[in-house]
């Protein structure tokens, strides 16, 4: 009977040890089934979120296309690297006609007003921190924000006015003033030979003969064109980079309209209104006819 009750103890020792290693392996193995099942679930959840696609560069919709001196601009990078980019660019455009100058006084000259156009345009730039400015009734009066840490450089030449647009001292849009391509339609063609055919078109018509607005758009960067209307006789292109657009709306929160403004502060107005018809004698001008002479 003493054996019987030793060996009956025994069996149950064995049997509790037996459930407690082998037990505890169950249910740490369920544990750990269960935890990568919840991370598998997470996994999957989450490569089922669309992932943000990627800006293209350089990008087909690359207003260098359209304008050599615009060529691969450092969209998303610090204005300084866009004023040493965009001295460059000008540089590059003037060289050929520097070789083929051979009067010395000449090639000073150009020079000088290579320089003096490098140093107009670093000294345009104007931030736009709650006071009252010509731009607020220009051309690019729905373009900018007030007090949302924005600002804009300036640059014209012969019968276009450039503009360069920061959020943060980021360079995030460029718009071009062309009356050079005042003719919307014979631009609005010219466009779709570079850029191919356009996302959206407004037309002025029901017979879709005469259009005055278009859009492109990629990963990279959206394409918008207007016609000219009103005083601003120039049609408009404005290319903006596509992964900064979230960024600049939450930044901006409600707009600052800046009704009362003077608008002999901007010299566009002065231009589009004066009906002089001059142009700024500046590099590019010089370029222009130099060519015109070949």
């Amino acid at each position: 009977m003493k054996n019987h009750r030793i060996c009956v103890v025994s069996l149950t020792l064995v049997l509790s040890a037996f459930l407690v290693v082998f037990g505890s392996d169950a249910t740490e193995a369920g544990g750990k089934k269960g935890k990568k099942k919840d991370k598998d679930a997470k996994a999957e959840e989450k490569a089922t979120e669309p992932t943000p696609l990627e800006p293209v560069w350089p990008s087909p919709l690359d207003p260098g296309l359209f304008d050599p001196v615009f060529k691969e601009l450092p969209f998303k990078q610090p204005e300084e690297q866009l004023r040493g980019a965009f001295a460059i660019r000008l540089n590059q455009q003037l060289q050929p006609v520097l070789r083929a100058t051979i009067n010395p006084s000449e090639r000073d000259s150009l020079n000088r007003k290579l320089k003096a156009t490098i140093e107009g345009f670093e000294k345009s730039r104007i931030a736009f921190t709650g006071q009252q400015t010509g731009y607020a009734v220009s051309v690019v009066a729905d373009e900018f924000a007030q007090e949302a840490g924005e600002a804009l450089y300036k640059y014209a030449y012969n019968e276009n006015t450039a503009y360069f647009f920061m959020t943060d001292q980021t360079f995030w849009k460029v718009l071009i003033c062309s009356e050079t391509y005042a003719d919307y339609p014979s631009l609005f063609e010219t466009l779709k030979t570079t850029y191919g055919e356009p996302a959206n078109v407004v037309y002025r018509d029901e017979e879709k003969t005469q259009p005055i607005e278009a859009s492109w758009k990629d990963t990279t960067f959206e394409l918008r064109t207007r016609a000219p209307e009103g005083i601003f006789v120039c049609s408009r292109l404005s290319w903006t980079y596509v992964p900064l657009v979230e960024t600049v709306t939450q930044r901006r929160g409600p707009i600052t309209v800046d009704n009362g403004a003077d608008a002999s502060g901007d010299a566009l107005i002065d231009q589009i209104t004066s009906g002089s018809g001059e142009n700024d004698d500046d590099v590019i001008d010089q370029i222009l006819k130099k060519k015109k002479e070949k």
